[in-house]
C-alpha cells in the first residue's frame, strides 16, 4: 500500500515544487535586500499599528484615554498648542501635536553659529566620529561604518566586492572621505549624537542650524524598536533600519 504523500493531491512533485519555489524566493531576497524589507513583518506591524493609531477616538473616552497614555509616559500637555486632551481625535493626531511657541526657545536662533538639538530626547551616546576606521559608535561596543550608515552601503556602490573584504582593504566611500579630509584640514573634528525619543517625547523634528539642504537619501530597512534595551540586545538594528539622511551646508565655523 502507497504512503498517502504519493496519493491523492499531494503528489511527490507538488511537494517538491513548493521547495523548490520556496528555495528560490529565499535566495532572491538575500539578492535583493529592499524587497526583503518591503515584505518584512517589521514593516507589517507598522502599517497595521499606523491604520489603528489613525480610528477616530471617541470624544466621551480621550482624556482617560490620552491621559493615561500621558501619565505612563510623563507627557507634559501643558506644552501643546492644544493642551486638552478633548481636542485630539487620533492618537496620530496626539502624538505628533506640537508644542507651544515659549515651550522651547532656542538661544541665539539667528546667530550662523548657533546650534541646538533637532528634537526632544535623551541622549544615548556622543562622541567623535573615528576618522582612521571612518566609524561611530552608536552603542557601546558597536561601531557603525560612516559611509553604510549614511549611504546604506561600503565603499562604492559599483564596486561589487563583498563588504568584508572592502573592510580589509580599508576602502571607503569617496564623498564620506572628502567630508573626513574636509574637516581635518580645517582643524576641527566630527562629532556626533544619538537622541532616544521614548514614546511621551515631542515626535516633531527641527533643523538644528541654519542649515541648508541640498539633497536627501532614503535608505529602505527595516522597521525595528529602538529602545535601549532593545538595541542592546540586537546587533546592527540601526544600520538595517529604515532611515533618511539629509545632505547640506551649515556654514558655522
Amino acid at each position: 500500500m502507497q504512503p498517502k504523500i504519493f496519493q491523492g493531491d499531494l503528489p511527490v512533485l507538488r511537494i517538491i515544487s513548493s521547495i523548490a519555489n520556496f528555495l528560490f524566493l529565499y535566495k532572491l531576497l538575500k539578492k535583493f535586500q529592499e524587497i526583503r524589507f518591503v515584505i518584512s513583518i517589521t514593516r507589517a506591524q507598522s502599517r497595521l499599528t499606523g491604520y489603528i493609531c489613525q480610528l477616530y477616538v471617541p470624544r466621551c473616552i480621550r482624556r482617560p484615554f490620552f491621559g493615561s497614555f500621558s501619565y505612563v509616559y510623563g507627557v507634559k500637555i501643558e506644552e501643546a498648542q492644544r493642551d486638552s486632551f478633548d481636542q485630539y481625535t487620533t492618537f496620530t493626531d496626539f502624538f505628533t501635536r506640537t508644542l507651544k511657541p515659549t515651550a522651547r526657545v532656542i538661544e541665539a536662533k539667528d546667530d550662523i553659529n548657533s546650534i541646538s538639538s533637532p528634537c526632544d530626547g535623551r541622549i544615548l551616546t556622543i562622541g567623535k566620529v573615528n576618522q582612521v576606521d571612518s566609524t561611530i559608535d552608536c552603542v557601546k561596543g558597536r561601531s557603525y561604518r560612516l559611509d553604510e550608515f549614511m549611504l546604506g552601503y561600503i565603499g562604492d556602490s559599483k564596486d561589487k566586492t563583498h563588504a568584508t573584504l572592502k573592510i580589509e582593504a580599508c576602502k571607503n566611500n569617496a564623498g564620506v572621505q572628502s567630508l573626513l579630509d574636509n574637516v581635518a584640514s580645517k582643524g576641527n573634528e566630527l562629532h556626533y549624537m544619538v537622541i532616544y525619543l521614548s514614546p511621551g517625547d515631542y515626535h516633531r523634528f527641527h533643523s538644528p542650524a541654519i542649515h541648508t539642504a541640498h539633497f536627501r537619501r532614503h535608505i529602505a530597512g527595516y522597521l525595528s524598536p529602538v529602545k535601549p534595551s532593545y538595541v542592546e540586545k540586537h546587533r546592527d538594528v540601526f544600520k538595517n533600519n529604515e532611515r533618511v539622511n539629509i545632505f547640506g551646508e551649515w556654514r558655522g565655523d
